[in-house]
């Protein structure tokens, strides 16, 4: 066959294998992406930021002596500054209770003030009942006062002592809170005058010794069903005078002298207490004005 005969081979009419297809067909459905291009989505921009914060960060972990001093101090001052508001507000706490626990034993001390006042009025009128009984009880005419002897021969061992209102000072020392009072001036004169309780409370019983040492002698020389007559309870305890002229059981002279003993060592630590109360009264004003001064109170 000559070559003009020859069928002309078309190129485009030639069919690729089949894998070459599928290869040229995946390649003209994606873009071509340049090299530079392809670089960047490999190594994206992210990361390489957070490579560059990495190699900052590590370059900033070292520390030198300045940094950890600095670090210290400021550890140091939120630790101190702490303390310090700590510290305050347990002193600003305990400046409180402080002032609180005056003003009750200030109240104490008002009440203290009244009941002195009682027993004073009380213990002058039983020094004139114990006076009273002393001259009857040595009376030539003893006989003829049955009376009076049985109204003041009951009325004298009737005592009404003080007691002092220590509620406040009794809770500091029980729970310890007396520390509190840090005014030197202040605690020095509560000590003072709660210290005379110890004296008082020992004049009160010897006194009351002898009250009941007189009782045990009246048994003898004065008639009970008298003394019925006299207090009971439609009198609401009052004692009050006999009517007529009741007799004695005994007019032993020396039961009666034994009497007058008594009522006279009464009548002597009466005096006694007497004075101490009035004395006791005048420091518990000087202290309720004190504590006023020292606590800037009203």
């Amino acid at each position: 066959m000559s070559e003009e005969n020859k069928p002309i081979h078309n190129p485009e009419d030639a069919q690729p294998p089949d894998n070459e297809q599928q290869l040229n067909t995946a390649s003209t459905d994606e873009p071509i992406v340049p090299a530079a291009e392809t670089s960047e989505i490999i190594n994206p921009p992210s990361e390489i930021k957070n490579m560059e914060v990495h190699h900052h960060a590590h370059h900033e972990g070292k520390k030198n002596w300045k940094n950890y001093f600095w670090e210290f101090l400021m550890l140091f001052l939120a630790v101190f500054c702490g303390f310090l508001a700590e510290y305050q507000l347990e002193h600003k706490i305990e400046k409180d209770r402080e002032k609180e626990f005056i003003e009750t034993m200030i109240s104490d001390l008002k009440e203290d003030t009244t009941l002195l006042n009682t027993s004073i009025a009380n213990f002058k009128q039983k020094g004139i009942e114990l006076d009273s009984l002393i001259i009857l009880l040595n009376a030539t005419n003893i006989k003829d006062h049955g009376s009076e002897l049985y109204y003041y021969g009951r009325k004298a061992n009737r005592f009404t002592f003080f007691s002092s209102t220590d509620r406040t000072i009794q809770q500091m020392k029980n729970s310890g809170a007396f520390r509190l009072i840090r005014n030197n001036n202040a605690a020095s004169n509560i000590l003072q005058y709660y210290s005379e309780m110890n004296d008082l409370n020992l004049l009160q019983n010897n006194t009351n010794d002898l009250s009941k040492e007189y009782r045990s002698i009246t048994y003898t020389l004065f008639n009970t069903v008298v003394f019925e007559t006299m207090v009971n309870d439609e009198t609401k305890n009052i004692i009050i005078k006999p009517v007529g002229n009741p007799s004695l059981i005994s007019y032993d002279k020396s039961a009666i002298e034994k009497l007058s003993s008594l009522t006279h060592y009464m009548k002597a630590s009466r005096l006694v207490l007497y004075d101490r109360y009035i004395i006791l009264r005048k420091k518990a004003t000087e202290l309720i004005e004190l504590l006023k001064k020292e606590y800037h109170l009203k």
